[in-house]
């Protein structure tokens, strides 16, 4: 708020929390059985890890549409719902959206890794992740003001997720083939609704 101003943050804040709406609310039903069901099993890597991409799948099946639905529509939901004033916050969503769709799916690396007992590598992963947005920040704001806040949380979010994922892959044994296996039901479900906000912005637009 000193550096950017009261404006800026309160654009910043009501974006961030669209953007992590279902991170936020999807890990806060499941964050509390996913660290006792991941622990049962914690012995069997190979079956762990079929567990571990189940969960992801379900997960992306709802953050994706809703991050790209953001991306699409979401300046109109903000003049909708929030009013004219709220037009500078738009880009910053646009940003946060796709950062807040990585955090869904790599908010489960979290809970696996505890589970089988991989605190420090834990610790490391969260650690990644905030140095980087920490390297980024400053010339994020010295160069693009409040979206470079936004940039930073965005490269940190997509770094630190390909961190994790590279050493949750080797631990519960499963090749990035079959994750991205995972992620396709995501994937097209979010180009069919993509395809038809498209049409439909064309439709209305003529």
């Amino acid at each position: 708020g000193k550096f950017l101003g009261l404006k800026e943050l309160g654009f910043y804040i009501l974006s961030l929390r669209l953007a992590n709406f279902t991170s936020g609310y999807l890990m806060g039903k499941i964050s509390k059985v996913l660290f006792p069901a991941f622990s049962k099993v914690e012995q069997d890597r190979e079956y762990l890890g079929e567990i571990f991409l189940r969960v992801i799948k379900h997960i992306a099946i709802i953050a994706f549409p809703f991050g790209i639905g953001l991306l699409l529509v979401g300046g109109d939901f903000l003049r909708i719902a929030y009013g004219d004033k709220w037009i500078p916050a738009i880009p910053l969503l646009k940003i946060l959206a796709i950062s807040g769709m990585s955090r869904s799916i790599s908010s489960v690396i979290n809970p696996a890794l505890l589970a089988i007992g991989k605190s420090k590598l834990n610790f490391l992963v969260r650690s990644v992740r905030i140095t980087l947005f920490f390297i980024l920040l400053i010339p994020g704001v010295i160069y693009f003001n409040i979206l470079g806040v936004c940039y930073a949380v965005l490269c940190s979010e997509i770094l630190g997720s390909i961190f994790g994922f590279w050493h949750i892959r080797k631990l519960l044994q499963f090749s990035y083939v079959n994750l991205l296996n995972t992620l396709k039901p995501a994937i097209l479900s979010t180009i069919f609704m993509s395809f038809l906000i498209a049409v439909t912005k064309f439709g209305m637009s003529n």
